[in-house]
Formats: structure tokens, C-alpha cells, sequence
């Protein structure tokens, strides 16, 4: 009950620290935006519509300033606890091979969701949502290049597989079952995402995340699975408008990759001679 109790509080202390960081920047650009169109606002049918839209190209310039306080914070926070945070999240190398295997993997799963996300929208009752999700990722990706690259595939990936896989995760392994903590990390993974549609196949990824971390026990791999993840939406969004017209490849592809890759990643994994690798690669780099 006691590890429980302080996986919960800190999980809380933590959230407090990531939703301040997030709303603080937001509504000082809200006030700035605001007392630039004044006359537009008080004319306005809607103007929280209005300034929330004017606030949308800036979410991504706000996430990477959360995060990034965010991290600097559990940092301190950990010196209070008095764990080693380099070792507690397990910062620890992979073998290229096994790099190449979860790179790869990360752009497959996001074809297959990608694919999976299509047909649920053709065949469930999704519009509103759907129409809600494509207007949050339009107005989030309403600014610089190299600003989206740099929060969606470098930043967020970093920071979330720290906080959820590296910290949440393992404060909950400690006080339930794995499967339990498992789950728990994921719906977490899930909510950060702030909006059901995202927030949906965020949770699978989220499940997918754990099981990698618990199998090659390195934040590492859970952090290269994520950036390929995203950057593979990154790249997607930003240079092909529109792959509908070949779903059906893309899901075919998606799912074979996925397969293969998850294969590989399982069947030839050994943990005496991975482990073996690793200080292989370390000495290696050492010298």
C-alpha cells in the first residue's frame, strides 16, 4: 500500500507540474492574442473559438516548453528521492541490430494504425470526432517545419517514454501486478493525448511501448520506437496530402511489417547473449 500510495502522489505531483506548464504559456498567449484583436473579439459570435484558433499554431511551441520544464522538474524531484534518475528509467544502449528492428517497427505500426483509424472512421459512428481530431492536428500543424519536427518526433517522444515508461511504469511495478502497471501506464499514455481519438490509439501504443521496455529493459528502445512513430506522421502530414486513395496498400503493408518485425524482435531475442552484446558495444565505444 505505501509504494501505491507514492506511486500515486507523484504521478499527481508530476501532472500538476506538466498541465501548469502547459496552461501558464497558453494563456499568456491567449492575453497577448487577445489585446491584439480586441475589436475582432468583442464582434465575435465565438470568441473563445476565436482565440483558441489563434492559439492552435503556438501548441506545439507550448508542448515543447511543458515537456521540457516538465523533465527539468521530476529531475529535481528525484534528488529528493534519492534514486539515481539515469538508472531508474534505464537509460541503457541497444545493439544496432536490435535498433534497426525497433526503427522499423515504429513506422510500420504507424501505417497499420493509420490504416486501422481509416476503416474505423468509414464504419463506426466517428464524424464529430474525427472532424474535432483533423481540426486539432490542422491548427497544431500550422507552423514551422523544423518546430513540428523537433516537439512531435524528438522532444515529445523523449519526454513521454521518460515520464510514462521510466518513472509511472516503474513506480506502479512496484506497488501491483505488471500487468496491472502496464495497463495503468498506457490509459496514462492515453489521456496525455487529450482528445479521444488520439487519445485511443495512444493507449494500444502505449500498451505496445511497455511491453518493448519490459522485454529490452531500456528506455532507449521504448524513445526509437515512439520518435519513428511520430516522425513517420510528421513526414506524412507535412508531404503527402492524401493516401486514402491506397488505403487498402498501405494497411497491407502496415500490417506485414508490423508482423515481421514483432517476429524478429521476439524470436530472436536472448537475454544472456543480448546482454553480452550490450557490453560488447559499450567497451567498444569506450575505447
Amino acid at each position: 500500500m505505501k509504494n501505491l500510495l507514492k506511486a500515486i502522489g507523484f504521478l499527481l505531483l508530476v501532472m500538476t507540474v506538466y498541465l501548469s506548464a502547459n496552461m501558464i504559456p497558453g494563456l499568456i498567449i491567449g492575453i497577448i492574442i487577445g489585446l491584439q484583436h480586441v475589436d475582432e473579439i468583442a464582434t465575435s459570435v465565438n470568441p473563445n473559438e476565436l482565440i483558441t484558433n489563434a492559439i492552435g499554431p503556438y501548441s506545439i511551441h507550448i508542448m515543447i516548453f511543458a515537456a521540457l520544464s516538465t523533465l527539468f522538474m521530476m529531475w529535481i524531484f528525484f534528488l529528493g528521492r534519492k534514486d539515481n534518475f539515469i538508472s531508474y528509467i534505464r537509460w541503457r544502449k541497444i545493439t544496432p541490430k536490435y535498433g534497426l528492428y525497433i526503427g522499423s517497427l515504429g513506422i510500420f505500426l504507424n501505417l497499420l494504425f493509420i490504416a486501422l483509424l481509416n476503416y474505423a472512421s468509414l464504419y463506426l459512428p466517428l464524424e464529430e470526432l474525427m472532424s474535432q481530431y483533423s481540426e486539432l492536428m490542422t491548427l497544431a500543424f500550422d507552423t514551422n517545419f523544423f518546430i513540428i519536427l523537433l516537439g512531435v518526433a524528438i522532444v515529445a517522444p523523449i519526454f513521454e517514454e521518460i515520464l510514462v515508461r521510466g518513472v509511472i511504469f516503474n513506480d506502479f511495478r512496484k506497488a501491483t501486478p505488471v500487468w496491472v502497471a502496464l495497463i495503468i501506464q498506457a490509459l496514462i499514455f492515453g489521456i496525455m493525448h487529450m482528445n479521444i481519438i488520439q487519445g485511443t490509439y495512444a493507449f494500444l501504443l502505449g500498451l505496445i511501448l511497455g511491453l518493448l521496455y519490459l522485454r529490452y529493459k531500456s528506455i532507449i528502445a521504448a524513445i526509437l520506437l515512439h520518435t519513428t512513430f511520430n516522425l513517420t506522421s510528421t513526414l506524412l502530414s507535412s508531404f503527402v496530402p492524401s493516401i486514402d486513395t491506397f488505403m487498402g496498400i498501405v494497411f497491407i503493408i502496415g500490417l506485414l511489417g508490423t508482423g515481421l518485425l514483432t517476429w524478429l524482435l521476439y524470436s530472436q531475442y536472448d537475454a544472456g547473449n543480448y546482454l553480452e552484446e550490450i557490453e560488447v558495444l559499450a567497451n567498444a565505444i569506450e575505447e
